[in-house]
């Protein structure tokens, strides 16, 4: 592996992580707060990691972001958060990217982190060409009682991709 990109890199703890396990590393982080502490996190341990203020998407645009920190979303009412507590933010594609020539793409050389708190579905379906060039490893925060349907189309679509292992924790049982 040679690449790592995490979506929803809050506070970059894993791009340290993969920098430091020799990856290029990218981030991208929606939310403004988590963005500059990203940005710190980044600077403090003078990082070469590549941190983008946006939501990984379907598309290019706009799109409104409903919480703040570890507990935003775009997608509304998560986590008990208020519709009122909410902000817009920057989306892209990473077909999109790849298209522009922000992400250059060889086969199985990287590994991609999803953690963007329920739309992982849309950010999925925006990487579909760059999933089916490149065939990342993926590890995906799995929440489909979040967005049933969404899900399931998902998962047919890593099928048809020829993603073939999945692991599925709802939860944890220690003891």
């Amino acid at each position: 592996l040679t690449r790592f990109l995490n979506v929803g890199a809050n506070a970059g703890f894993y791009c340290l992580l993969a920098e430091r396990l020799g990856l290029q590393a990218m981030g991208f982080e929606p939310e403004p707060a988590a963005f500059r502490l990203l940005q710190r996190n980044l600077g403090l341990n003078r990082s070469s990691c590549v941190a983008i203020p946006a939501a990984v998407a379907s598309r290019f645009g706009q799109a409104t972001f409903y919480g703040t920190g570890t507990a935003g979303s775009l997608l509304a009412g998560l986590s008990g958060t208020p519709r009122w507590d909410h902000q817009s933010v920057t989306t892209l594609s990473l077909d999109g990217l790849f298209a522009m020539g922000g992400i250059t793409a060889t086969p199985t050389d990287s590994l991609w982190l999803f953690d963007c708190e329920g739309a992982e579905p849309d950010a999925l379906r925006g990487a579909h060409q760059l999933l089916g060039a490149t065939h990342p490893l993926l590890v995906l925060e799995l929440a489909p009682n979040r967005n049933p349907q969404a899900w399931s189309k998902c998962l047919d679509q890593l099928v048809c991709l020829g993603y073939s292992h999945l692991l599925a924790c709802s939860s944890l049982e220690i003891g």
